[in-house]
């Protein structure tokens, strides 16, 4: 049994349909959750070479974020834990990010950061100011969109609850901090135990021009870095209706999926997963990947009339493509989805 998916080319707007049939003797109950699945994080830029004796770690004694285990919608690339700190062999400044392409951010246009944790180790005569960036490339980040100093404890989580809310545009983003003022010694920025999702989790710079992946160093962590978002997403571009419902036995129920290109350009290809869980004892969860390519719209037919020896012509604006069904029937206990 392979589960149904939803492979689309949309224009502008398409329309599909998942058709959710019982065919056993009770009653099924179901419910549909949309799940954006982060984005494949490998890059391949080639960063400057780096000199590996100008950062230094020390190990810390493990402790679990604040964020780590929340309900919340909290971002992050490590797994919660703090593991090591790091710091210059020299002592001077730094600053450290965690890079969201917009693969991943798409799925949080219209919420707010609210809140960013961070494990902070050394504080010593440090400043430490959050940074969040706004979209740049790859490598680097864009132009700095909001800044706010904080002064954390010593060797501890810290929140720093915005004073200003940051808006999302589902663009790429950079959150990470500024640490100025360190002495050889000093291991401000926290980090996990790895391995590194490099050239994400990971990114530091030494003079805030060129930045590189930490793992670059040879220090293969991620940056204590979790981002709590708060709101509601704004104009989706998979949309599903209705999210949950009932269905009695040799009946089904039609489950209405709204592709919108919105703003994305040609080429972009979202993906997300529909997780269908129902009161079915073998299988109560079932998984649908979905993933939308952004295509060109084809030049639709000129309709062209004569009038006073003038044409004109009528263009459609929107494109839907097929509407085809997938089934995912229920027997008793077992579900078989039908493509």
């Amino acid at each position: 049994m392979g589960p149904t998916s939803f492979d689309v080319e949309v224009g502008d707007f398409l329309q599909d349909f998942l058709e959710i049939g019982n065919i056993g003797e009770g009653p099924l109950f179901w419910d549909i959750e949309v799940l954006y699945p982060p984005a494949d994080l490998v890059t391949n830029i080639e960063y400057p070479a780096v000199d590996k004796s100008l950062l230094s770690s020390v190990k810390t004694i493990p402790s679990v974020g604040n964020m780590t285990n929340s309900d919340d919608v909290v971002i992050m690339y490590d797994d919660g834990v703090n593991f090591d700190a790091i710091g210059l062999t020299a002592g001077g400044d730094f600053m450290v990010a965690a890079y969201w392409p917009a693969a991943t951010m798409a799925a949080y246009a219209g919420m707010s950061i609210t809140e960013v944790e961070v494990y902070i180790n050394s504080v010593g005569n440090i400043d430490f100011t959050l940074i969040i960036w706004g979209a740049g490339s790859a490598a680097a980040p864009g132009a700095i969109i909001y800044e706010q100093t904080f002064n954390p404890a010593l060797e501890s989580w810290y929140t720093i609850i915005l004073d200003s809310p940051v808006l999302m545009d589902g663009d790429d983003m950079w959150v990470g901090y500024s640490v100025a003022g360190t002495l050889a010694g000093d291991y401000p920025a926290g980090c996990d135990a790895g391995p590194a999702i490099a050239g994400f989790g990971d990114m530091i710079t030494l003079d805030g021009v060129e930045w590189a992946p930490l793992s670059g160093y040879g220090l293969d962590y991620n940056w204590n870095i979790h981002t709590l978002l708060v709101g509601e997403v704004t104009d989706p571009w998979l949309a599903v209706s209705p999210l949950g419902g009932l269905v009695m036995p040799l009946e089904s129920e039609t489950v209405t999926l709204d592709f919108t290109v919105g703003d994305y350009t040609v080429g972009t290809v979202l993906t997300a997963d529909l997780v269908l869980t129902s009161n079915d004892e073998t299988y109560p969860v079932i998984n649908i990947p979905v993933t939308m390519t952004v295509v060109e719209l084809p030049d639709p037919p000129v309709v062209q009339t004569a009038t006073k020896n003038e044409l004109c012509s009528t263009r459609n604006s929107t494109v839907s493509g097929p509407a085809p069904e997938a089934i995912v029937a229920f027997t008793n206990s077992t579900p078989s989805p039908n493509i």
